[in-house]
């Protein structure tokens, strides 16, 4: 398995490379709207995301909800991919996705850095990484795969023959679901580690 993956990730370096470029693009962009920000969005941002604090402070678990709601987040994630994989026009959109991504990350990231200085670092680092560390690796490789089939059936490496296509087709999608279950695996992440390490940094900084 270990020498399959690195053959895969060989082979498609030059999408690897694409999809992270346009994910350093995006966190980046998103980084430099917040310096751009308007006095009063600031402030009604930083309104919004202080209720949003407290309510996190006081609320009472509901794991099973946010596992439901992550998972199925990551299900449409992963689903709109390997959709967009199967045509021959979708790879912008992946690309685009891919770049958005990037940008609500950056965006969320340097905005708790710009009003909460040290408690908004902790933050980023206790609320925000932790389900992403295991969920964005996921989302590019998605990405990588989707545009890899995309851009095969462009230069017809798929084969002509049915049974060869279909061979590939039940591949790309095994490899998408499986993509989809770590995505989902996420979740779980997010519903039982990060609300307690949230509280924790917003009780102590």
């Amino acid at each position: 398995m270990a020498q399959a993956l690195a053959r895969h990730v060989h082979q498609n370096l030059p999408l690897y490379f694409l999809v992270g470029c346009a994910f350093v693009v995006g966190i980046l962009l998103g980084a430099a709207v917040v310096l751009l920000l308007g006095k009063g969005q600031e402030v009604e941002l930083a309104a919004h995301l202080d209720n949003l604090f407290r309510q996190i402070v006081v609320a009472e678990p509901v794991a099973g909800a946010v596992t439901a709601r992550a998972a199925l987040k990551g299900i449409k994630e992963i689903g709109f991919f390997w959709i967009l994989g199967l045509t021959v026009i979708g790879s912008p959109l992946i690309v685009a996705s891919v770049l958005v991504k990037g940008f609500v990350l950056g965006f969320t990231v340097a905005f708790l850095v710009q009003e909460k200085a040290l408690e908004g670092i902790v933050l980023s680092l206790l609320s925000v990484m932790p389900g992403n560390i295991i969920r964005l690796p996921a989302i590019l490789a998605g990405a990588v795969l989707a545009l890899s089939f995309s851009w095969s059936l462009v230069k017809g490496n798929l084969g002509l023959k049915a049974g060869s296509f279909l061979g590939q087709l039940v591949a790309y999608s095994l490899a998408m679901a499986f993509l989809a279950l770590v995505v989902m695996g996420s979740g779980w992440i997010e519903a039982y580690l990060v609300p307690p390490l949230a509280r924790i940094a917003l009780q102590y900084f």
